[in-house]
């Protein structure tokens, strides 16, 4: 009788009541812990991402000092500072409180179960009271990563909350308007026309307004004004990265809308943007010319012209025996060169313009693209800049 009676109390303790028990406890105390700070870490973390590019560098410096602005100015930068720490000094409070009341929380299971035992010491033995004890931190440990890890995860859906608002907000590019197919050698000449052309950003204020402009074959135009006054945007524009709200752009007596965009780019247009995009993670090779049409030599070649060979080669190498079937430099990822400078990453830009020439005159003979060059000596030392219009004369003045 007694075994029957002893069996029977730990089949109905731990069999049926503690899980049932146990379940109806976990599924509360994980309502009550995770609902609140999961949300809030997750809310936490996008301030803490998007505020970084709020804070901007001081520029100006001799102005500065000048005007006598400096306390206003460190006193600006600390406040911001403060405000970009602020976020992570909170994540990082709701951390520290959550475990807390986890400790807490399996604290008072613990002293439940203790308080139990006490009161129902002559119906449970010390095994059951020490299975238990156990189970219960064996559970609070569980119960720790479980929540930490859900945290962890409700965060990283904040990054993906930014990739789909960005995705949602950003708009595509739109479809080409027609389907004409211009010659093979075209454009032949180069020649340019803005006839009542207005472009905007947005349908509440205009960026440029009314512009007629006739740019002859061969001409070189400089475009000069303050930030904001549209210079970047006019290339924009020619590149159909932005349509016109209204008028027409020619290339040789053809609307460009009518060309497709990538045509236009591909085989109208030589770019050297102010901010030179590479890619750290693919090849030199790749960088200068993702087609992979051209041999070793014309990409030694720009890489010389430039004065960027050097760099890439280092000292361990001689520049005579450089020309190869396939030179191992130029299949070698761009991360791991040395960092280039802003004046290299310019000439770097200019480099690959130089190959995308050779690439246009190896396709077609007759065709004369066109070179947009949008501030590529900006914050440039007197040298580089020398080296960046040198190249400019010898190479692109035929264009």
């Amino acid at each position: 009788m007694s075994w029957t009676s002893t069996n029977g109390i730990m089949w109905s303790n731990l069999i049926s009541l503690a899980p049932k028990s146990g379940m109806r406890a976990h599924q509360l105390l994980l309502d009550i812990v995770t609902c609140a700070p999961l949300s809030f870490s997750q809310d936490i973390q996008l301030i803490d991402k998007q505020l970084p590019p709020a804070l901007s560098n001081v520029e100006g410096l001799e102005a500065t000092r000048a005007f006598g602005w400096s306390r206003h100015v460190i006193q600006e930068n600390i406040s911001r500072v403060d405000k970009s720490q602020r976020p992570e000094f909170l994540l990082l409070s709701l951390q520290r409180w959550l475990n807390i009341v986890l400790d807490l929380s399996a604290a008072a299971i613990a002293t439940g179960v203790v308080a139990i035992a006490i009161g129902l010491r002559g119906s449970i033995s010390g095994g059951q009271i020490g299975i238990a004890l156990n189970i219960m931190l064996v559970a609070n440990t569980t119960l720790l990563k479980l929540v930490e890890n859900w945290t962890n995860l409700e965060i990283s859906l904040g990054a993906i909350a930014r990739l789909k608002g960005f995705e949602m907000m950003t708009e595509s590019e739109g479809r080409d308007g027609g389907d004409y197919e211009p010659p093979g050698d075209w454009p032949t000449m180069g020649r340019i026309e803005f006839e009542d052309v207005g472009v905007s950003y947005n349908s509440d204020s205009a960026v440029l307004q009314n512009i007629n402009l006739d740019i002859d074959p061969g001409q070189k135009v400089i475009i000069c004004g303050r930030t904001g006054s549209g210079k970047s945007t006019l290339l924009l524009t020619l590149l159909r990265l932005l349509e016109p709200q209204y008028g027409t752009i020619k290339l040789d007596c053809i609307d460009i809308r009518l060309v497709p965009s990538e045509y236009l780019r591909e085989r109208c247009f030589i770019t050297v943007s102010q901010d030179t995009l590479v890619l750290p993670n693919d090849t030199l090779r790749f960088n200068l010319d993702p087609d992979g049409s051209l041999s070793d030599e014309v990409i030694i070649d720009a890489l010389k012209r430039t004065r960027l060979w050097d760099h890439f080669i280092g000292h361990e190498r001689d520049a005579e025996n450089s020309l190869n079937v396939r030179h191992p430099i130029l299949d070698q990822q761009l991360s791991l060169f040395r960092e280039l400078s802003v004046g290299q990453f310019q000439l770097f830009g200019l480099c690959r313009a130089l190959v995308k020439v050779k690439s246009l005159d190896s396709a077609r003979s007759n065709g004369k693209p066109v070179v947009l060059l949008d501030e590529v000596t900006s914050s440039l030392d007197l040298v580089t800049e020398a080296v960046i219009y040198g190249i400019v004369e010898e190479v692109f003045s035929r264009k």
